[in-house]
């Protein structure tokens, strides 16, 4: 009977061991289903926030790109205007000064000599000289000096049809005739000029249109004297 006893309570015990087991290995299926559970619930909680995230940064790094190569642009875009214009400047001013070189240095170049064995021209350059109260060199005067005071104490505007002469009274109006193109203006004298060869007049850019010396920077011009001042 003990021996018996004994293989029932092996066999009970047996079976309790095994009932046991079952149970921890279902808790232990339950528990790693619900810890699987709990994981995919926060990666889908986190996978929005990270894409979310990541999206901002792309954004924000895109933008920044974007600002920084337009901010390149604008400044090379601005240099390059900046080149542009400071070149004009030069080329302009430049051409200024051969002008007013070549009135200085060569006026000679632009009167009209008589040439020998033509009476006719040599007649016709002395009733010039009697049409002519003087003939010379005219010059037109710079931009930059408009706005600036004159001799007269009036200032310098350039659409005004005004010139400088070394020594007619101020508020004289004078006849100025382009001796190339017989092209006529009429000024008043509001400034002075120191004299050089042949160099009789500067006049404003307005009558420098007038008679069509602008291109040329210079021209022979006579001039007759209109009416003295008061």
């Amino acid at each position: 009977m003990n021996i018996f006893q004994n293989m029932r309570i092996k066999k009970i015990l047996a079976l309790c061991i095994g009932i046991v087991c079952i149970i921890g290995c279902g808790r232990m299926n339950i528990r790693e289903t619900s810890n699987k559970e709990v994981n995919s619930r926060e990666a889908d909680i986190k996978e929005p926030v990270m894409r979310e995230t990541v999206m901002k940064e792309t954004d924000r790094k895109e933008t920044n790109i974007r600002e920084v190569v337009m901010k390149e642009a604008d400044r090379k875009e601005a240099n390059m205007r900046e080149v542009v214009m400071k070149e004009a400047d030069r080329k302009e001013t430049n051409m200024r000064e051969v002008v007013m070189k070549e009135a200085d240095i060569r006026p000679a170049n632009l009167l009209e000599t008589p040439v020998k064995d033509e009476p006719d021209k040599t007649k016709n350059s002395n009733k010039q000289s009697v049409l002519y109260d003087e003939v010379g060199i005219a010059s037109f005067i710079a931009d930059e000096y408009d706005g600036k005071m004159t001799a007269s104490g009036v200032r310098y505007d350039r659409n005004k049809m005004t010139a400088a002469h070394p020594s007619l009274p101020f508020d004289t109006k004078i006849l100025i005739t382009n001796l190339r193109n017989k092209r006529n203006a009429e000024v008043i004298i509001i400034d002075r000029f120191n004299p050089t060869k042949d160099r009789i007049l500067n006049v404003s850019h307005s009558a420098a249109v007038e008679l069509d010396l602008v291109e040329s920077g210079i021209a022979k011009v006579g001039i007759k004297i209109i009416s003295n001042p008061d």
